[in-house]
């Protein structure tokens, strides 16, 4: 992972370099710039025009950090991919103005609240980028490109806004990115219970009630659940089982991204009376 910094007025763009970096495969994140120029104008002759020549970089421009508008000072243009925070940025540094002061005797314990520009906002950005890609190694994925990673940024994030004409792209929203590549399963639960309750290890026709949850992920879709080795079925509410003998539940949950849970079984005897009422 790379961040480059760009310059203070005007745009400096190592082409070159970037795409050599990209083409080795590290994701490169360059800060757009702070000198408010619109990068798709004609002085800049198409080098920002992707479909003349892309680097592969993920270029950042800066935002309000409540509005998300556009910052007069920030680069705009449609090559511009994320923005992050161009201000009121808490970091090291920058004349401790949060605490520590000027005082060289305080050089380590210096910070600010007041931090700001397109250095600013590519670090926001990057922290996002370095999230994603940390969650696809852990989950035994494979990395991905920065313009895969750009897109799902793109996807899930937060729009821009204020005057959309001036492009800076969404702000990451790093707990919906997340939750769109997530890959862990959700957990189901069964409960047996009967009425009156339970004694001993007789189960009296008892009503089977499952549940699931999917942590921080991207939500169950559906627990699918089925009945002594028949179909698969989608469960809607609570259900009793009235035939006397042996039964087995299996039961399952599906989260929003379509990842199942190994299927879980439970086995218990019933011995209640046989029941007129509808039931499995």
């Amino acid at each position: 992972m790379t961040v480059r910094r760009g310059a203070k007025y005007g745009v400096i763009v190592q082409w070159h370099t970037e795409r050599g970096v990209t083409q080795l495969g590290v994701t490169v994140v360059a800060t757009g710039g702070n000198g408010g120029e619109n990068l798709d104008g004609p002085e800049f002759l198409g080098r920002f025009d992707r479909t003349v020549r892309d680097a592969g970089a993920i270029i950042v421009g800066a935002g309000s950090s409540t509005t998300r508008e556009r910052l007069g000072f920030s680069v705009h243009g449609s090559r511009v991919d994320l923005q992050g925070w161009g201000q009121n940025i808490t970091t090291t540094g920058s004349n401790g103005n949060l605490q520590g002061g000027t005082d060289p005797a305080n050089l380590d314990v210096r910070y600010t609240r007041s931090f700001g520009g397109t250095s600013g906002a590519g670090p926001i950005v990057t922290s996002a980028v370095v999230a994603v890609q940390s969650y696809l190694k852990a989950t035994g994925q494979g990395v991905w490109s920065a313009a895969r990673i750009a897109d799902l940024l793109k996807e899930t994030g937060t729009p821009q806004g204020g005057d959309v004409s001036q492009h800076i792209g969404p702000l990451p929203d790093l707990r919906a990115a997340l939750r769109r590549i997530e890959v862990d399963a959700p957990s189901s639960a069964v409960a047996l219970t009967q009425v009156p309750p339970r004694t001993g290890d007789r189960y009296g026709n008892p009503t089977v009630t499952l549940s699931a949850d999917d942590g921080w992920g991207s939500g169950v879709d559906r627990i699918e659940y089925r009945h002594n080795g028949g179909p698969w079925r989608t469960y809607d509410g609570p259900f009793r089982v009235l035939r006397p003998g042996q039964h087995q539940i299996s039961h399952r949950a599906v989260d929003r991204n379509g990842t199942v849970e190994q299927a879980k079984t439970v086995t218990f005897r019933n011995l209640g009376p046989p029941r007129s009422s509808s039931g499995d």
